[in-house]
């Protein structure tokens, strides 16, 4: 596992020394036992293909992709004695390559793998979020996902106003004889979205209350597959005694062992992306854990990819390939946004070109370009926009900002805009994406000018 993760790893060593013991230990001595495997993933977020992910420290290379994880999972069936349960935690589509396609593709592949159930995250509401006015057709994309997706979606805290729950609000499983009852939920900050006035979120832990009540007796084990967050999990945990299992999501928070909440539940989470996946091995005895095993496996080029799913992949991809010109030389991660950063000024024509990090998600490699490389490198086609900002304002942008520029640079504390030393009052222009522009508190009350491009664009073009 790369150090970039360690990130939020403390979190996992704070409960660690808990998580040795086994949960319900008391019922080690009890003459029937039954075993179960959850395979589970969180935040997907769009990523089908294998991606090089940016940490605090490092990159990792090639790593994620749905196809290898499709295999993954089907190696780990076919190698278990046990029931296997594949899960999600939510958010599965609105970013990556092929958002602009709705999350089709995402829940294609889903079925493929399969996967036997999902909860809803807060950007499943948010299909239509690369459009220019979000907002009016989510509900009738997320829609078109729940009749596509051959698994279970559940949510028990999303309600539509007039009509009741929207998807189930928790689902049984006969797991071979073990009764295993699942619980979806979903962060009541989804409320925000215009998309979602006509719902209500539901408070997650009386919602979760009234539920396990309902399945008190009838299962063998209860999960809460959340998508409210790493700290709203711990809370729900010591909040609702009979909770087994929460499986969370939102927070892309790194728990590499399950967390044992007051020796009852077990809390886990697998990051982002699909750069691995989780596994947890339960051993149940009297409707309790016994004992239990948990971690992330990571997802890396050493697995084969499974050909079915990749050929659902390309051929969803298969109007991007065209080659649309050729690159001379790599633009590794590290310095794709400053790369980027120069195709807008030039495009532009300003004295400055200005991209964030945040955002890219790939570098490009040497030799044919396509229109898929593009999107994978930059997964939110904003549309670009000239900003006239004073020298103060833009010094201020590159010491708030870990983003990369062109035409600017600080030497010695002091701005350099061209080879000059930049003065501190006079206007100067700057390119970038309108979301950054509009966003960066160092560029408050500039004047933004709209352009009729957007990144991909431009960099199609710089190519042509």
């Amino acid at each position: 596992m790369s150090y970039l993760r360690f990130h939020i790893k403390w979190l996992s060593i704070l409960c660690v020394v808990v998580s040795l013991c086994s949960i319900g230990g008391a019922y080690a001595d009890q003459p029937s036992y039954a075993h179960l495997t959850i395979l589970y993933t969180n935040d997907i977020h769009g990523h089908l293909f294998p991606l090089d992910y940016d940490g605090l420290y490092t990159v990792e290379t090639n790593v994620g992709g749905a196809a290898r994880r499709a295999a993954l999972i089907r190696k780990i069936k076919s190698e278990t004695p046990n029931p296997v349960i594949v899960m999600d935690a939510g958010d599965v589509f609105a970013r990556g390559p092929l958002q602009d396609m709705q999350g089709e593709p995402d829940f294609a592949v889903m079925n493929a793998i399969p996967y036997d159930i999902m909860t809803l995250g807060n950007h499943e509401f948010d299909g239509d979020a690369y459009m220019d006015n979000p907002g009016p057709k989510g509900r009738k994309i997320l829609q078109k996902r729940i009749e596509q997706a051959k698994f279970v979606i559940v949510s028990a805290n999303v309600v539509d106003k007039e009509t009741g729950h929207i998807v189930e609000p928790y689902h049984i499983f006969d797991m071979s004889g073990i009764k295993v009852g699942v619980i979806g939920l979903t962060t009541p900050l989804t409320a925000k979205y215009r998309q979602t006035s006509t719902l209500s979120f539901l408070d997650p832990v009386e919602i979760t209350k009234n539920v396990v009540s309902k399945l008190d007796g009838k299962c063998d084990l209860i999960i809460a597959l959340s998508h409210l967050g790493f700290l709203p999990d711990i809370e729900l945990a010591y909040d609702v005694p009979g909770i087994n299992v929460i499986i969370g999501g939102d927070t892309h928070t790194w728990i590499f062992s399950p967390i044992n909440v007051e020796g009852r539940t077990l809390v886990c989470q697998a990051g982002e992306w699909g750069i691995a996946m989780g596994r947890l091995d339960l051993t149940l005895s009297d409707h309790k854990i016994s004992n239990y095993n948990g971690q992330l496996i990571d997802i890396d080029s050493a697995i084969e990819p499974a050909k079915d799913v990749q050929a659902i992949i390309d051929n969803y991809t298969k109007p991007y390939t065209v080659k649309i010109g050729t690159l001379n030389k790599d633009v590794p991660l590290k310095d794709a946004a400053a790369w980027i950063a120069r195709r807008l000024q030039e495009a532009a024509n300003t004295d400055i070109g200005f991209r964030p990090k945040d955002g890219i998600e790939s570098g490009l490699e040497a030799g044919p370009v396509t229109e898929l490389d593009l999107r994978k490198m930059v997964p939110w086609d904003n549309k670009v926009v000239i900003v006239k900002a004073t020298g103060t304002q833009i010094k201020n942008l590159m010491l708030q900002s870990d983003a990369g520029f062109y035409g600017a640079e600080l030497k010695d504390g002091q701005l350099y805009i061209g080879n000059a030393k930049a003065n501190p009052k006079k206007i100067y222009t700057l390119a970038s994406a309108d979301y950054y522009a509009h966003s960066s508190p160092a560029l408050k009350g500039t004047k933004i000018k709209k352009t009729n491009y957007t990144i991909r664009q431009i960099l199609a073009d710089y190519f042509k």
